[in-house]
This record gives structure tokens, sequence and C-alpha cells, in this order.
């Protein structure tokens, strides 16, 4: 890990640059629309650019859906490609859509998370990209094939060391087995939550003992009407003190977003909110 003091989130090719502190107060930002979602010609250019350790490109699908390009791999978590209160989107397949090509990303080491069987969660189109990715590898919170190719970290507590990455879950059961990931690589500690939505504190500290901080955590932006589930996502909050926060759970309704890192700083959480507004924002994290 390499520790930081400052995260600088700019916009590709921007002019501007913002800077954000690692405070005591959650701060609400708004994403850069920065990429010429007409052709995925540029998003290729930026699949191919060089990375450092501790830097990464992540993008906003929809949903819980998001992608995060590192210095050595591509990073896809929950993709869908529609949900329920998503509103019509554009037909274009490219990351600048928040849509998966795969003929855009054939050349680089893709790694495909999915958290629990739910259709929000969970769209078996993702198997059709077997074959159209020079390296392509499924792991999967429970045991969701039959394809001894793809992994299955049904726990609990699953962990797993893969091409330089490590691999941590958690579990729950709400219906299905479901998982939350913390995957550490190239520099980079994240924490995707999925649905995780056990109150188990033990849980939690043993991810908190796996790494010394977490650079990104992507949580249900589930405001203080939610209750318990607000609840919750205070506690991992004050627990794990991601130091930046990308809020999920509402395609279609991408507003709650900007109200969920509101009621963060009201509360004086530790943590930056980046806050997209519609699939396909990118943001760069360095």
């Amino acid at each position: 890990m390499i520790a930081t003091s400052r995260f600088f989130w700019t916009a590709v090719a921007a002019a501007s640059l913002v800077v954000c502190q690692h405070s005591d107060a959650a701060q609400t930002a708004k994403s850069e629309h920065s990429i010429d979602s007409s052709s995925s010609g540029p998003i290729r250019s930026l699949l191919q650019k060089p990375l450092q350790g501790g830097e990464a490109y992540v993008w906003y699908l929809v949903h819980c859906g998001y992608a995060i390009k590192t210095q050595t791999k591509l990073l896809i978590f929950d993709y869908v490609r529609t949900t329920r209160d998503s509103h019509e989107r554009s037909p274009e397949q490219s990351l600048a859509a928040g849509r998966i090509d795969p003929s855009e990303i054939r050349d680089l080491d893709v790694y495909v998370f999915v958290s629990h069987s739910h259709e929000d969660h969970y769209d078996p189109v993702i198997l059709d990209w077997q074959g159209q990715i020079r390296n392509l590898k499924y792991i999967f919170g429970w045991q969701a094939t039959d394809d001894s190719s793809h992994i299955h970290l049904v726990g609990p507590r699953g962990s797993l060391k893969l091409d330089g990455m490590e691999i941590y879950t958690i579990n729950c059961w709400s219906g299905v087995p479901e998982v939350a990931y913390l995957i550490k690589t190239d520099d980079l500690t994240i924490f995707f939550q999925g649905d995780y939505k056990s109150d188990s504190l033990t849980d939690i500290e043993y991810l908190r003992d796996k790494c010394a901080a977490v650079d990104m955590a992507f949580l249900g932006a589930h405001t203080q009407k939610w209750g318990d589930a607000s609840a919750r996502i205070i506690r991992i909050m004050q627990m794990l003190r991601p130091r930046m926060v990308f809020p999920m759970h509402y395609g279609g309704k991408e507003e709650t977003y900007t109200l969920f890192a509101e009621e963060c700083a009201q509360l004086g959480l530790p943590a930056v909110i980046k806050c997209p507004e519609k699939s396909g924002d990118l943001f760069h994290f360095r």
C-alpha cells in the first residue's frame, strides 16, 4: 500500500484539477463528463495508457456496476445492462455509456466479480464474454456455475491469491448467499459491498485486519430513511475509514447519491464521496 495524504481527481483531458483532501467530513463531488461517448476510440486509448501503482480509472456502469482499471487489471463488479428504475439508456456498447463491449477490452486482463444472484447484480450476459477477451476470469460469491474455470468463493470468509491479487470475502444470507469483497491489487485496496447486509462487527474487523487502509469503498447509498440499512453503511464507513467512497444501488435514481453524501457530511464521516450522475461517468484516481 502506498500511503498518501492527498487524492487527486481529474477529468480526463480536462483543464481543471480537483484536489480532495482526506478529511473528517464527507464531500460531495460532481462527476466529470469529459469522454466523448460518440465513439469507443478514446476509451480504447485510455485503457492502454500506462498507470502507476495506486492509480486507477473508475467507470460507473449502472446501479451497483463499476469498472476499475488499475495498473495491470480491469476489475468489473456486479455488471447488469439495466435495472427496474433505470432510465432509457444509450444503445452504445462502451464503457463511455456504462456498458461492456468485449471487443473494447479484449486485450486486457479482465476480472469479473459478482456478489450474488439477484437480477440487479448478476446478468448472465457476462458469460457470453468468454472467448472474446484474451484473459478473462470470473469470481462468484456463491456456486454460480458448474464451469471449473470459474472461481466460486462460497466461504464463509473465502480468500484467494490470484495473479498478484488478494481477495477476501465476508458472507451473509438474504434469500440467497451474498458476499462483500475486499481486494488488494496494484497498491490499491478496494472494498465492494454488493448487498452485504450482516450486522456482524467481527466480519468488518476481519477485513480491517487484512489491510492498512481502504482506498476505495463501493457502498449502498442508503439514506437515513432506510433505518438499519443506513446504520450498517455508517458503521462500515466508521470501521474501515475508506479514503474515497463511490455510492451505488440507485440506478435510475442517481440523485440519491448526492443526498447520501450530504447526510454523510452532516454526520462527519471520514471519507470523500464521489457521486456519479449517469452511466459512463468516469473518475481518475491517483
